[in-house]
């Protein structure tokens, strides 16, 4: 790789070791792996500031020859709406009333707009390479002048828009028009970045067929394995337990993604609490927990709710078994890959496996109705070393398959046109 190789990057928010409130963890990793003797210039918004004591400890931790705060606080529609007195469901509501179909850009766009001294700066360097992330950064692409352009999804917007439309929960039709109104704004920034003259880089293959779908190109989109983030390999021995089993569920009960999956995962497991509660406790890491700790507690389960902690590595490496209730999703799920990196046991739908290399049925458990989780549950402690084998297997293998520096030399590799 040429030593004098030179890189611009321009994140929407700091790049950091674990993911801070958004998908941050994959350009730490990427960055970490960066070509060997390569000048790297990054410029990012800035994150919450109570995690900056964390953010600067990861930058500091890269290989970064100049680093540069965008001082800009991103800024919602639904904000800038409220401030007016129009509430967004409002509006959203007198649109499709209207019968008019959006034109603009998602929020982001307009919220991470190209900054000029950003822009000089960038101009003065003479990168051979731009890496823009995600693609709320579409605007920068006619205005950098640089051969090379590559701008991260990291998911299909759209794909993502179309599941929760299909696979949400609705009960009336005022509650499914905004996602209606996000779809299509998401399909004109896939179709308007399809026109662009850059790369465009994904961790989704189902992904990148509906952005070639939408755009008619096969040209542009690659897909890059995603790479697993630091790890503590489990610390204990699922056949030498000597008592309960630990079950993780972590996250947050955000509900576009967990839907009434959860929820009906523990009304299963509460059904069969005389036959489960000597043999597992839980443990919820993330908001929005507090409904489904009080119910298992109610139960007669012992259960741990942590809204955040230190070391989520460590955290994870001491429980036995994940939970990954997955109604919608789209590239691939960072904590279902943390979880078989570890060597947990994990139990998760079929969005929860997506674009990771594992078998399910032969590396891990996949429910195809919630309430099944509970039997599996049963199944786990009768025939713990069937599944600590599984869980061994399928650590071995996504280990192999994910490893930071073989994904991340391929990303860099493809950026570069160096695919020999």
């Amino acid at each position: 790789m040429n030593k004098q190789l030179r890189i611009s990057v321009v994140s929407f928010r700091p790049p950091t070791k674990d993911n801070l409130g958004a998908p941050t963890a994959l350009p730490y990793q990427i960055l970490k792996h960066a070509p060997p003797g390569a000048e790297i210039e990054l410029y990012y918004y800035p994150g919450l500031s109570k995690h900056q004591e964390i953010i600067q400890r990861d930058i500091d931790q890269l290989r970064l020859n100049k680093t540069v705060e965008i001082r800009h606080s991103p800024d919602s529609i639904q904000t800038r709406l409220l401030r007016r007195g129009l509430s967004l469901k409002r509006f959203l509501r007198n649109c499709f009333r209207w019968g008019a179909l959006p034109r603009e850009l998602p929020w982001g766009v307009a919220a991470y707009s190209v900054n000029e001294q950003v822009l000089a700066q960038i101009r003065e360097f003479q990168p051979h390479l731009v890496w823009l992330y995600p693609y709320w950064l579409i605007d920068w692409i006619d205005k950098i002048q640089c051969e090379r352009i590559v701008i991260t999804g990291p998911d299909s917007a759209a794909l993502h828009s179309e599941r929760v439309i299909r696979f949400g929960k609705w009960d009336t039709a005022s509650e499914i028009l905004p996602e209606l109104y996000q779809l299509q704004r998401n399909i004109n920034l896939e179709t308007a970045l399809g026109k662009t003259r850059a790369k465009v880089h994904m961790v989704g293959q189902a992904d990148i067929d509906k952005y070639n779908f939408l755009t008619g190109r096969c040209d542009q989109a690659f897909f890059v394995p995603y790479p697993y983030h630091d790890y503590t390999p489990s610390m204990v021995l699922h056949t030498a337990t000597q008592g309960k089993l630990r079950v993780l569920v972590s996250g947050g009960n955000q509900l576009v993604y967990v839907g009434t999956h959860l929820s009906t995962i523990v009304d299963a497991i509460i059904t069969l609490a005389e036959a489960l509660t000597e043999h597992y406790e839980f443990i919820f890491l993330g908001e929005g927990y507090e409904p489904f700790v009080a119910r298992l507690r109610s139960a007669g389960f012992q259960v741990a709710h942590e809204m955040w902690v230190e070391n989520y590595a460590d955290t994870v490496a001491q429980t036995h078994v994940q939970i990954i209730p997955r109604a919608v999703g789209t590239g691939t799920k960072g904590k279902t890959l943390h979880a078989l990196v570890t060597g947990l046991i994990v139990i998760g739908s079929e969005f929860a496996y997506e674009n990771i290399a594992v078998v399910p049925g032969e590396d891990c458990l996949e429910y195809h109705r919630p309430e099944d989780v509970a039997g599996f549950l049963t199944d786990i402690w009768h025939r713990r070393a069937y599944y600590v084998e599984m869980a061994n297997r399928s650590a071995i293998k996504t280990r192999r398959n994910h490893d930071p520096q073989i994904v991340c030399k391929a990303f860099w590799d493809k950026c570069l046109d160096n695919n020999d």
